[in-house]
């Protein structure tokens, strides 16, 4: 019989918690929450009841433009693409009640969750997942904001031209150029722009709202306020909520007056006056606050902000870390920067995207308001100064551990960020330069170490780290760190102290990591100092390996922040020339272009990562193997993978073996799955074997696993197996595997045996297995065979195992009534789909029919299926029917009566007070089911196959056990109350004594107590 997990373990299941956990989407519901409880009930009417609004929620593929009043100065904010995606992807995912396969396919592709993926992968993912529902309705918020526009615009306008997705999305942005002609460009792209007059309406309302909860202020204050900010706001909400915050502060209606006939004209006036008013105290402190506001490169949290106060850059060294200098209470910060930020949870940003415009836009002020002008560069300089002076803070070993970090909220931040702060900012300060001296200082420093415990640089590809937890002597020394940081002039220093230049690390020597980081010219100065170019050491193996790859190697770039990371690694033209430099130069010092460090090797590595063509020439005129192999393949089949046709073209030409096997197959195999289908035509002119078997099938399947219609067809064209068996069956197994459907139709337009075996069964099979409903109803158009055995059974038990009402209505549909056997009734009853049942047996599915061991009754009613039960009794199922090892239906539920009852009465359970309640549960619901079965005419008397009567044994034993009970009330009135005696006791004997049990057979006699007659005589009595 097919089980009711059927579809959960055809394999091996990735726990959807892992899943989202390396996703690590923000936390958008936080926002979303804020958002819902600051939004004024009535506001926003004009837009949610607008016709515009209306189509966009009907209409599928439909974009709407939401755009708002315009401003000067714009400047791009911190949302990051890659931080939309994954939140999308989450989203998506909790919403469609499992881990959709193709984030599962992604999470697999990425080291089970140990690599970060990259914002192309998240894309096709995005549009993968999209792709499986129905409808999906998106929102973007101030997509003007977006630190990374073009990035953003650009997935916007392909989402736009898929025709085949019903995506409804919709964002809102002010009205910049770039946006509006970017965006002008889409056919289905629908615009709104918030007129003043529209929202000034629910300004008046949110004034009316926020003066009314003001006690302090009688109506005639409140009407002076209202005509006062009604009348000047010009469609700005955050003009208004300015003006509201300063009037707070006034204590009496001389000076609301005197507010309310200062207004400041604009938003940048406020701002102005705001900064004018700060105490004198506080404004060195305000400053940088707003300078990490600004600039950081996640959300702040409001322990981490107010810690920024704690580093004093007036210290007579330099900027250095103060305890004096914290705020007693970190709420301080919100009545410092009171009008210029906001918290939400326990986030504080920045108020509103126009208070960063604002304090950048070098519009003239008045030297104490220009104090607090700031720049990108000076922010990421005041930035990473602060991280460097928190961390040099623990310079002592043991200063900083999992046991107190908690006491130092910017600690991990400054661990994390402090780099891409200073490489931004591109600063070389005297205090940057001697903060960065006395980390990299020699010997090494505790502060190092204790940098690289709480953030190691080398494990920063992947997703998540762990802390605190790198052995002391895995720990390379300054100069590796050095190099790893871009930073030539500390390098040159430790250099001239006596630095070891071949000190090795997790990237290997000093010179490999300044190369996996296209540090060309730290590269140079390691050369000059004479670093061995032949070691063998850390991931990649040698120099000339990591250099082979032209600057395609680089984790998330150091040079990158997170407020703007670029994916985009490809080197620009100086960095390819110097790549080609330094590849010669190290073949010129001795290294060995076939040296197999580990499985690294200069000509596979270059071409797999699709180095520059003059590299792989080089390589391969300096005497490189072109058949070794990397990882199991040689430099073909990675070229042939990753798509590089110039590097396939110079391979073949130059002799490489077409047909060699890797690990992944050769290499049509793996350009056949990957989808580049210039390079398949150009391995089949080469001679290719069409259908050669390795790692998982042919050719044909892998094109029609991955759903690259294209390439299938050309290698049906070229004549490839169509029915060759692989690891998953059939190209026709591989296709349904992925819902392929057009491939699917292809295979089987060409001949494909849909009757063929895969891994679990038939196509038909497999496709129910897959939920891949249209590519059922093809393949039953087909005439697909409906009783071939898979795995788990035939197709229609597997669907009923599934509880898939719809396929299941979909297989009935091409059968009729007499192949409906009393098996597939008996898995729905087992399965518990009472739908299913119903729909069964309204297709004329026998209800008496006999399984293996009980009737569709017995089994409803072993199984705790009541409601089954009673369907099958009101349809006229025989409740007298002999089956199985118990008899009838009565009989069988009297056995496990009999059992909750030794359970209830006799069992340990009668000690223990807490038991008692679903004991009686229990016994009460048999009780129940014995009187449904007695209702529709079950024969207490009738004689099961074992010429043992159960239901009077049973009942005998029932009442013995009840009399015994009674008997012992004085004992056990402790555990069980007065009405429970009464009640559920009286309960069990009447249920029996009533329905005509009154005599024993000889086979009872054996099972009773001697003294069980009188009982039962006297129990009689009493109840009647």
């Amino acid at each position: 019989m097919v089980t009711s997990c059927f579809h959960c373990r055809i394999f091996t299941a990735i726990a959807g918690d892992k899943v989202h956990n390396w996703l690590s989407a923000p936390k958008v519901s936080e926002n979303y929450t804020a958002a819902t409880d600051l939004h004024l009930e009535g506001t926003g009417s004009w837009f949610i009841d607008g016709d515009e609004f209306s189509d966009w929620k009907k209409s599928p593929e439909h974009f709407l433009g939401v755009y708002g009043a315009r401003e000067k100065n714009s400047d791009p904010g911190l949302l990051r693409v890659d931080n939309f995606l994954r939140s999308l992807l989450s989203q998506l995912a909790y919403r469609s009640g499992g881990i959709p396969s193709a984030l599962k396919d992604m999470y697999r592709a990425h080291g089970n969750g140990r690599e970060k993926p990259s914002v192309e992968c998240l894309c096709q993912t995005v549009q993968l997942v999209i792709a499986g529902f129905d409808h999906v309705y998106i929102m973007i918020d101030s997509l003007d904001e977006c630190g990374e526009r073009d990035k953003l615009l650009q997935w916007i306008k392909h989402m736009a031209s898929q025709t085949d997705q019903k995506l409804h999305l919709l964002f809102t942005s002010r009205p910049e150029p770039a946006i509006v002609e970017n965006l002008g460009l889409i056919r289905r792209l629908q615009t709104i722009s918030m007129k003043t007059t529209l929202i000034d309406s629910d300004i008046l309302r949110y004034v009316n709202t926020k003066l009314s909860s003001n006690n302090s202020w009688n109506e005639e204050t409140r009407g002076l306020i209202r005509s006062a900010l009604a009348g000047r706001a010009d469609g700005v909400f955050r003009w208004v909520d300015l003006q509201l915050q300063q009037l707070k502060k006034c204590y009496n209606l001389s000076q609301i007056l005197e507010q309310l006939k200062t207004l400041p004209k604009s938003l940048e006036d406020s701002y102005a006056k705001i900064l004018v008013n700060v105490d004198s105290r506080h404004r060195i402190q305000l400053r940088n606050i707003l300078h990490w506001l600004a600039f950081s490169a996640r959300a702040l949290k409001l322990r981490e902000i107010a810690e920024v106060v704690s580093v004093n850059f007036e210290a007579m060294d330099g900027p250095a870390y103060d305890s004096k200098c914290r705020y007693d209470n970190p709420t301080t910060v919100l009545t410092v920067c009171s009008g210029f930020v906001t918290e939400t949870g326990d986030i504080v940003k920045l108020a509103h995207f126009s208070v960063k415009e604002f304090l950048m836009s070098g519009n003239p002020k008045a030297a104490v308001v220009a104090f607090f002008d700031i720049n990108e560069r000076a922010c990421h300089s005041v930035i990473a100064q602060t991280c460097l002076a928190y961390l040099l803070n623990f310079d002592k070993k043991g200063s900083i551990s999992e046991q107190n970090i908690s006491s130092f909220p910017l600690a991990m931040y400054a661990a994390e960020y402090w780099v891409p702060h200073l490489l931004t900012a591109e600063d070389d300060t005297p205090p940057l330069h001697n903060m960065l001296l006395r980390l990299f200082s020699l010997p090494r420093s505790d502060a190092l170490v204790n940098w690289v415990q709480m953030w190691d640089i080398d494990e920063k590809h992947f997703w998540r780290q762990t802390i605190f937890r790198k052995a002391d002597g895995k720990i390379a020394q300054p100069i590796y760190y050095a190099c790893s940081v871009g930073q030539i002039k500390i390098v040159e220093h430790l250099l001239r102290d006596g630095a070891d230049p071949n000190e090795s690390g997790f990237y290997g020597t000093p010179l490999q990591v300044a190369l996996v980081y296209n540090e060309y010219q730290i590269a140079k100065l390691l050369l000059d100092w004479n670093a061995d170019v032949t070691i063998q050491a850390g991931k990649y193996g040698t120099a000339l390996n990591v250099a082979s790859m032209s600057g395609k190697l680089k984790p998330r770039s150091p040079r990158q922040p997170d407020v703007a990371i670029s994916q985009d690694i490809t080197p620009d033209c100086s960095d390819g020339a110097a790549s080609i430099e330094i590849v010669n130069t190290l073949l010129d010092r001795g290294a060995d272009p076939n040296a197999h460090a580990g499985s690294n090797i200069p000509l596979v590595s270059a071409a797999g990562f699709g180095s520059l063509i003059e590299i792989v020439t080089l390589l391969l005129d300096r005497g490189a193997d072109i058949d070794a192999q990397e990882y199991g393949d040689t430099a073909l089949q990675h070229a042939s993978w990753s798509g590089h046709l110039d590097i396939m073209t110079l391979l073949l030409g130059r002799g490489a073996d077409v047909n060699a096997q890797g690990d992944d197959g050769t290499a049509l195999q793996q350009a056949s799955a990957s989808g580049h289908l210039e390079i398949v035509t150009l391995l089949l002119d080469r001679g290719a074997d069409i259908d050669a078997q390795e790692y998982g099938g042919t050719a044909l399947q892998q094109a029609s696993a991955s759903g690259h219609l294209e390439i299938v067809t050309l290698l049906l064209d070229r004549g490839a197996d169509i029915n060759a068996q692989g690891k998953n069956g059939t190209a026709l197994h591989s296709a349904i595997l992925k819902g392929h459907l057009e491939i699917v139709t292809l295979l089987l337009d060409r001949g494909a045996d849909m009757n063929a075996q895969g891994i679990l069964g038939t196509a038909l099979y497999e496709a129910l297995s897959w939920r891949q409903l249209e590519i059922v109803t093809l393949l039953l158009d087909r005439g697909a065979d409906m009783n071939a055995q898979g795995k788990y059974g035939t197709a229609l038990q597997g669907a009923i195992s599934s509880g898939r009402l719809e396929i299941v209505t979909l297989l009935l549909d091409h059968m009729n009534a007499q192949r409906i056997n009393g098996t597939a009734l008996q898995e729905a009853i087992s399965s518990g789909h009472l739908e299913i049942v119903t729909l069964l047996l309204d297709r004329g599915a026998d209800m008496n029919a006999q399984g293996e061991h009980d009737t569709a009754l017995q089994q409803a009613l072993l199984s705790g299926h009541l409601e089954i039960a009673i369907l099958l009794l009101d349809r006229g199922a025989n409740v007298n029917v002999q089956k199985g090892p118990f008899g009838n239906a009565l009989q069988a539920v009297s056995t496990q009566c009999r059992a909750a009852l030794d359970e209830l009465l006799v069992g340990p359970s009668v000690r223990c007070s807490k038991d008692v309640p679903s004991r009686l549960a229990t016994a009460n619901g048999y009780f129940e089911v014995i009187n449904l079965l007695l209702d529709h005419g079950a024969d207490v008397n009738a004689e099961a196959q074992e010429s043992i009567n159960h239901m009077r044994t049973n009942a005998g034993a029932v009442i013995r056990m009840a009399r015994r009970y009674l008997a012992h009330w004085k004992w056990t009135r402790r555990y069980w109350s007065k009405k429970e005696k009464v009640v559920e006791v009286e309960a069990v004997m009447r249920l029996f004594l009533e329905r005509g049990v009154t005599q024993f057979s000889k086979g009872e006699q054996s099972l009773l107590e001697e003294d069980t007659k009188e009982e039962f005589v006297d129990a009689q009595a009493e109840l009647i």
